[in-house]
């Protein structure tokens, strides 16, 4: 794939999962190497010319990447002999014919004349050329791995489980094992499908995980009263002969927090004015753990619930709660008065 995607848990009494950190990554998946390999080929034969190459020879493209999928799983951290790969004659007849050149004769006026032939179909290179291919996304993985395991609530991580396409290469393997030999490492059997195993696993047991670790700041605006030095002046509103500010983030859920699957957070928002017809509740999400107001520019917007309220001259209160589920979030509103229930579902999937 295009990512590499960290997890980290913790197996708890009952055999249940709690969630360490919320989930990291990067573009560091397999899909790093086919494109450090199209660089290559992009140096030799040119930009327009490849282009020229993909947009009118696309099935052989795709010959391509399967090739180098094959390529990636069996080239190994000892492999000292030449790496062939099979490249279509149509990516050469269309550099010859675009530039007038031939292929051998500008294999050897480049940085890879001795590390590198190109005859028809075949293109065979040193071993130390093709493990250059896997040096970026290799590095930049484990030192994201390195820092993740300097926290504090980390440092006794004691098994690394590797699945996906990428787990199945022989370097990728290889770097993890020698940058962390203290940790057990654990590729199970058709890793690359050990994703799709889990997610029809998880579909029929979603309690697995009961802990999970916010991945963000979740409130809902407010317009509390204004307070001189505290609030901007340009928010200032008066409603009902109160000055107040509008768009106030008030958080329910704060990003890294440990949240149970199932159990609530509990707010309570009081109207702002007398014989209001409704609340307007609206949900917002952000990566900031301390945001001040729902227009900073860490806040999304992710929808509403509306709850309609009885006629009343008196202030009404109205109970929120924020619920987390396995893969989704629900927002419940209780009007005191009546007891009516107004809710909302925002599902993460």
């Amino acid at each position: 794939g295009g990512t590499a995607d960290i997890t980290i848990h913790q197996k708890q009494c009952d055999g249940t999962l709690k969630e360490l950190h919320r989930p990291t990554g990067g573009p560091w998946g397999g899909t790093k190497v086919d494109e450090a390999f199209h660089q290559m080929i992009i140096k030799i034969v040119g930009a327009s010319c490849f282009q020229k190459f993909k947009d009118d020879f696309k099935a052989d493209d795709l010959d391509i990447h399967r090739e180098l999928e094959t390529k990636k799983r069996t080239i190994k951290p000892e492999s000292n002999s030449k790496i062939t790969i099979k490249l279509p004659v149509s990516l050469v007849t269309t550099f010859e014919e675009e530039t007038g050149e031939k292929m051998k004769e500008v294999i050897q006026q480049m940085q890879y004349a001795n590390k590198m032939t190109w005859q028809t179909d075949k293109l065979r290179m040193e071993a130390d050329l093709f493990k250059e291919l896997f040096k970026e996304p290799v590095n930049m993985l484990v030192e994201h791995l390195q820092e993740l395991m300097k926290r504090d609530n980390l440092t006794d991580i004691s098994t690394l489980l590797m699945v996906g396409g990428f787990s199945e290469s022989p370097m990728m393997l290889d770097a993890v094992m020698k940058s962390f030999p203290d940790k057990k490492v654990i590729v199970p059997e058709d890793a690359g499908l050990a994703v799709l195993k889990g997610a029809v696993l998880f579909g029929h047991k979603p309690q697995s995980i009961t802990i999970r670790k916010a991945r963000y700041t979740y409130g809902i605006n407010i317009s509390p009263p204004f307070v001189r030095g505290d609030h901007s002046p340009a928010r200032k509103v008066t409603i009902d002969g109160v000055d107040r500010v509008k768009d106030v983030f008030k958080k329910y859920i704060q990003c890294d927090q440990d949240i149970r699957v199932g159990e609530a957070v509990s707010g309570r928002h009081v109207t702002i004015k007398s014989n209001q017809s409704e609340m307007l509740l609206k949900i917002f999400a952000s990566e900031d753990p301390s945001p001040k107001y729902v227009t900073d520019n860490s806040c999304e917007y992710l929808g509403k619930v509306v709850v309609k309220l009885p006629e009343a001259k008196e202030r009404l209160k109205v109970d929120v709660k924020m619920i987390f589920g396995e893969t989704e979030l629900m927002v419940e509103a209780k009007e005191s008065t009546t007891g009516k229930v107004y809710s909302s579902y925002f599902d993460f999937l």
